[in-house]
């Protein structure tokens, strides 16, 4: 799976007019993605009010492509792979509610029944929907680290990113002429929908 989206991501940035190609589980304004229950390291949660995050798998690459900030720490790397430590970076909002103090970085939790993970790295909120404007807790792993089978590619381009459609199909056939490629779309498009 990884090295599906390696050979494809490499071969979309190659291409005339691409500035960047990154993958992530769910683009804002997508309309799919959703929370999961989330373990705070040292956090006894309160009866029926389990803590919960969207978790996002994204590329190296992935919040310079979307122009997300980086507020402290670090953001994952190419050298954050499978045999790796375990990482996360978490949006503001979630380092807010639960490190209020401002010490997310060092602190540990946990995704579903996965692997512990360390938080290296805080980042600026992402809106998802322009209907649902609260501004969800994200937690963002390493793609490397843990692939998901089903992602979203992310174009940064110099001109229209229309006329690369073409182009994009191509690349990913050339790869696997299997895999289907769906809502080919523009970000502003996507906002507009």
């Amino acid at each position: 799976v990884a090295g599906f989206y390696r050979q494809v991501l490499d071969g979309i940035a190659a291409l005339p007019g691409v500035r960047s190609a990154v993958a992530v589980t769910a683009l804002p304004y997508s309309r799919h993605g959703g929370a999961v229950p989330v373990t705070i390291e040292g956090r006894q949660p309160e009866p029926g009010k389990q803590p919960t995050a969207q978790v996002q798998r994204v590329t190296a690459g992935y919040f310079q492509n979307l122009r997300v900030p980086l507020r402290a720490g670090r953001l994952p790397a190419d050298g954050d792979g499978p045999a790796a430590p375990r990482i996360a970076v978490v949006s503001e909002s979630m380092a807010r509610r639960w490190w209020p103090d401002g010490r997310a970085i060092g602190k540990r939790l946990l995704v579903s029944a996965g692997a512990w993970m360390q938080i290296v790295g805080v980042v600026g909120d992402v809106e998802h929907s322009v209907i649902d404007r609260s501004l969800a807790p994200t937690v963002y792993v390493p793609f490397t680290q843990s692939p998901e089978r089903q992602m979203d590619i992310a174009i940064r381009t110099a001109g229209d990113p229309r006329t690369l459609a073409p182009a994009v199909r191509a690349t990913v056939r050339a790869v696997d002429p299997e895999q289907p490629i769906t809502n080919l779309n523009t970000m502003t498009n996507l906002i507009e929908q």
